[in-house]
């Protein structure tokens, strides 16, 4: 059996016309149960929201996953990767960590409990073999993790998946870069010959958006954290492990490891803001808040789709960078595609600095707890000094 361009386009279609059924009827399961976003704390929604839509992009993905697995078992269809072993575990920690975010959307689980849960699923990917192995550093030289692999395996995927977690806190916006970041896999995989990466980012992304008509603002649905877990697990490992068919990681082939993260580059930078804006302030770095850059971005612009259209442009040019690069690896195209990534960094990164002030650095660490007793204690030990009037006193 070949698989070629229109099972790609059959796929996604199928992905699209399942999650669009799909979506209603987990918006109906949601209420039932009740597993409601409420107003407040770091989304911007004014009523109460159903959760669970991540259930419905897991969907359409279990179908498609469970038919390529037959079709592979029956050895009706082939694939350069990955093996038996990692196709199961990566079904499997899909699973887990879905059922993780929807326990998590209804009892609203700590930190400690998500974070171990966390590790668990991505410990079935590390028992099934996926890992980063060999690795070309774009303009240095070919690095061999070794069994650093691992560790490194886990930190990534680890940092995706929050970093898609964070950023689900305006209408459309973790959907969105999602969807950018599937078509992105679907189109490279295609493209180098990974059918099972090609066929499952093409699900995801016809998913992605028929769940955006629903998610779009208002939305009527979030993906909760269900939805976002499952993304950044899945995304995560298409784009880390040398097991996961992700573009480049065919045995024949060295992968770089920076370029398939590109299309995540918004949820890194919010991830490092939110990382630095805690440590400053004392608090734990889990500790959810609502500054994060949409939040600023939502304050300034007062519109969640100009938001999301910043964030939309943002990762639809990285994405168009990613494939440049892919394509045409050792072309005068990919160098510029570089130098405009960079140019493209400097400038957000710049204007980020501009929106966190060095007064807001000031008040920030004011407010650390430390701060403030040494701070109360000095005030109070001037109040006393005040009152001695002889050195005996003192």
């Amino acid at each position: 059996m070949t698989v070629d361009l229109p099972w790609v386009i059959i796929t996604s279609v199928f992905g699209f016309a399942v999650t669009g059924l799909a979506t209603p009827v987990m918006k109906d399961c949601a209420v039932r149960w009740r597993v409601l976003a409420v107003p407040g704390g770091r989304r911007n929604h004014h009523g109460p929201t159903p959760l669970l839509g991540g259930v419905a992009i897991f969907l359409p993905f279990a179908i498609v996953f469970t038919l390529l697995f037959i079709l592979f078992l029956l050895d009706e269809v082939q694939f350069s990767r990955p093996s038996t072993l990692q196709m199961l575990s990566l079904f499997l920690a899909s699973g887990w960590i879905t059922f993780l975010g929807a326990l998590d959307d209804k009892l609203r689980l700590n930190w400690k409990k998500k974070l171990a849960g966390q590790l668990f699923a991505i410990g079935i990917l590390v028992i099934g073999g996926h890992r980063i192995n060999v690795a070309s550093i774009p303009f240095w030289t070919t690095v061999d993790f070794g069994w650093l692999g691992i560790p490194l395996f886990v930190v990534v995927v680890l940092v995706v998946v929050n970093a898609i977690n964070i950023i689900d806190g305006v209408d459309g916006l973790a959907g969105g870069i999602c969807f950018f970041a599937a078509a992105t896999c679907a189109t490279i995989c295609f493209w180098t010959g990974d059918i099972f990466g090609a066929l499952i980012g093409a699900c995801v992304a016809g998913s992605l958006l028929a769940f955006l008509f629903f998610n779009f603002p208002p939305a009527s649905i979030y993906l909760g954290d269900g939805g976002s877990l499952f993304l950044g697990l899945l995304l995560g490992t298409l784009a880390a492990s040398s097991a996961a068919a992700y573009p480049g990681q065919r045995p024949s082939t060295l992968v770089m490891v920076v370029v398939p993260f590109v299309p995540f580059t918004a949820a890194f930078l919010d991830v490092v803001l939110a990382i630095v804006r805690r440590s400053l302030s004392g608090r734990k770095i889990f500790t959810p808040d609502s500054d994060h850059l949409h939040h600023r971005l939502l304050e300034k612009f007062k519109s969640p789709k100009k938001v999301i259209a910043i964030f939309y442009a943002f990762s639809a040019v990285l994405c168009v960078l990613t494939i440049n690069v892919f394509v045409t690896p050792h072309s005068d195209i990919a160098t510029w595609s570089w130098l405009l990534f960079g140019l493209i960094l400097v400038g957000v990164t710049t204007a980020i600095l501009k929106m966190y002030r060095v007064g807001e650095f000031k008040r920030t660490i004011e407010n650390r707890p430390h701060f403030q007793f040494i701070s109360s204690y000095k005030s109070f030990m001037s109040a006393k000094i005040r009152t001695i009037n002889s050195l005996e006193e003192l």
